[in-house]
């Protein structure tokens, strides 16, 4: 008897999962790691594709960054109908994170078939929402239900959906059902009208990026991106010549003039050229640089950045005059602000107190002045003027940037090995964020300079959980310079004890971030995959994928030290143990494997998050709407059709710059 088509995919699932579990690897996963992916194997076979997915996920707890857990978390959940928008992020997690994936195109295949399903479920749902629109009853004036639609508001919900799926037939047919008659035969008007114009001009900024009639081209804009990176990267390395080639070779269309690319690639040309003592070269590239700002739109954000670094590289040139006369240019008043900060600091240090009082008191906001006034006493500071830079702290009034301008002066005093007199500065700051800032300062001074005894005493006198943080992973670093590894480890270890009481989220990633790196580069892998994987994500998902790279960074290190091949050539067709750092890559994807899963685990898109109810088990979703009331009833459906039309958007757009990018990497010599 032939078996069933379902059985005969599960048993399929099943070989592949096994396969997948046996198969060698360069980089294997933590022991603990392997058992948990082995049960979920065990649990895939059986086709309890949930209990599979809990021994992946323990998986990942442990192995955060391991791209073959995203693959088999992406076959489970591609099993469980009304997960196919969930599979699909994390194949594409998978991918992002093996840009080299020898399986690639049949995971590509994978995902073509799960957006089909998945438009599909959208199309059968907003039929639903339109049969449960037609149920409304027709509202007269003078009778209503609270809280509900009316029948033509409720088609007109659902000519919105067909529209943002991009169905006008579909959605001209919903407005077709509308009754002439009744309280709100004004919406049917209004409908006709908007969809007439979504005919005529649909809405490819929101629904399809790439349309070029709507956006700048994508492939143009990560072309520049790219160039611009390359310009950044020769510079840095001192290849002057080469990166102003390459400058040339970013595009001149209105787009990227508007977001000033090739002035951000000069800016960063002169800046390496002021590093390198060729000011008179610096000061060629800035006009041009200038020239180029000058075309764009004045009132831009683009373009008050770009003047902003202009104003910057002038600073550090020494061409005080040429960044006053850039300062005149910019509207801005914010803007305008940083810049005259940043000149005031600078004619401090150079010995021109009066020429920096004179610019601070041009700064045009005036709860601003105080911090060109702080700038000053840095400047007075680092020329070696701690009495005058404490006598104009003094003149600060306000307690914030009394101790902002004291916490910097303690820096300097640190940072020249006056320990005592920059301790006693900090002592005598009353605001608790800038003592704490500069008690900082002085225990990466004293870790720098080797007195770990020193540093780690002014770090127990730090009342702040994350600058306490802060000072321990410097010292930590500290004693790995000095080859004390297990001193580091357990500085580490009292650092993250500090770190527990941070309340504050993007602070605390903040810290898992520089922990979890410190603890790679001691050697700590373990310890920091756990950290990194307690950053939070949502809005924080960077932080995270910032201590993974590292982390990955070390391990390619030392598979370089043992002299461990990566011929990509020679790379095994199983896929589950696959490291990230056994795949070679150039470029960083424009979509991170972190960004995919941040839309899985935490997403502030006003949509919900892809681990809601809606989308974790869709059937029984669906059985708990209310159905007292049709009113009622339609809106929750439709609320639930919104969310499915929303994130399938928002993640086919992911999809197209994930193609796109690999289409750029695959074009590169």
């Amino acid at each position: 008897m032939k078996p069933k088509p379902f059985h005969l995919a599960s048993l399929m699932l099943a070989i592949l999962f096994l396969i997948l579990s046996v198969g060698k690897s360069r980089a294997e996963m933590l022991p603990d790691a392997q058992v948990a992916m082995k049960k979920g194997v065990i649990a895939a076979k059986q086709q309890d594709y949930l209990l599979a997915i809990r021994y992946f996920q323990d998986a990942r707890k442990i192995a955060p960054d391991a791209p073959e857990i995203y693959y088999n978390l992406g076959l489970a959940e591609s099993k469980i109908p009304g997960r196919e928008l969930r599979a699909i992020c994390w194949f594409e997690a998978y991918l992002a994170a093996t840009m080299n994936a020898p399986n690639a195109a049949a995971v590509k295949d994978q995902i073509d078939m799960l957006e089909v399903k998945s438009q599909s479920n959208i199309s059968h749902l907003i039929q639903s929402v339109q049969d449960a629109a037609i149920e409304i009853p027709i509202e007269t004036e003078g009778r209503t239900i609270p809280y509900t639609y009316k029948r033509n508001g409720g088609l007109s919900v659902v000519a919105q959906l067909w529209e943002a799926t991009g169905d006008f037939s579909a959605a001209k047919k919903a407005i077709g059902l509308m009754p002439p008659t009744g309280y709100d035969v004004g919406v049917k008007e209004s409908a006709e009208k908007n969809f007439a114009k979504e005919q005529m001009q649909p809405r490819p900024d929101f629904y399809n990026e790439y349309d070029k009639a709507k956006v700048r081209d994508f492939v143009g804009a990560q072309k520049s991106a790219y160039l611009v990176s390359i310009v950044k990267a020769q510079a840095k390395a001192g290849d002057i010549t080469g990166a102003l080639k390459t400058a040339d070779l970013i595009p001149e269309d209105k787009a990227s003039i508007e977001h000033g690319e090739k002035c951000e690639a000069q800016v960063a040309i002169a800046e390496a050229q002021v590093k390198a003592g060729d000011i008179a070269g610096a000061q060629k590239t800035l006009a041009a640089a200038q020239q180029n700002a000058d075309s764009m739109t004045k009132d831009y954000h683009y373009y008050h950045s770009a003047e902003r670094a202009i104003a910057g590289v002038q600073v550090k040139a020494g061409d005080i005059a040429g960044a006053q006369k850039t300062a005149d240019f910019i509207q801005d008043p914010l803007y305008k602000s940083f810049v005259l900060e940043d000149i005031a600091h600078a004619q401090a240090k150079a010995g021109d107190i009066a020429g920096a009082q004179k610019t601070a008191g041009l700064v045009p906001e005036k709860d601003r002045i105080v911090r060109a006034v702080a700038a000053i006493a840095q400047g007075q500071a680092e020329a070696g003027d701690i009495t005058g830079a404490l006598k104009t702290a003094d003149s600060i009034q306000d307690e914030l940037f009394n101790g902002v301008a004291l916490s910097s002066i303690a820096a300097v005093q640190a940072k020249a090995g006056d320990i005592v007199g920059g301790l006693k500065t900090a002592g005598s700051i009353q605001y608790a964020g800038c003592k704490s800032d500069a008690l900082v300062a002085i225990a990466k001074a004293q870790a720098k300079a080797g007195d770990i005894v020193g540093a780690l005493k002014t770090a127990g006198s730090i009342q702040d959980a994350d600058r306490k943080s802060d000072a321990l992973v410097a010292i930590a670093e500290a004693k790995m310079t000095a080859r004390d590894i297990a001193g580091a480890l357990n500085t580490l270890e009292a650092a993250q004890k500090a770190a527990v009481f941070i309340s504050v989220d993007w602070v605390k990633a903040r810290v898992g971030k520089e922990i979890a790196e410190a603890q790679a580069k001691a050697g700590d892998i373990t310890s920091a995959q756990k950290t990194a994987y307690l950053i939070p994500v949502g809005n924080f998902a960077d932080y995270r994928g910032d201590a993974q790279k590292v982390i990955a960074e070390v391990q390619a290190q030392a598979q370089i030290k043992a002299e461990v091949p990566a011929n990509a050539a020679n790379a095994p067709s199983e896929i589950s143990h696959l490291a990230t750092t056994s795949i070679p890559t150039t470029v960083d994807p424009v979509v991170s494997a972190s960004e995919w899963i941040r839309m899985l685990e935490g997403n502030n898109s006003g949509h919900g998050e892809l681990s809601d109810p809606v989308y974790l088990n869709f059937a029984n979703y669906l059985k708990s709407i209310p159905s007292d009331g049709p009113g009622k009833y339609f809106k929750a459906l439709s609320d639930a059709a919104f969310k499915m039309v929303d994130w399938q958007n928002d993640i086919d757009r992911m999809v197209k710059k994930q193609a796109m990018q690999r289409a750029l990497l695959q074009a590169q010599p």
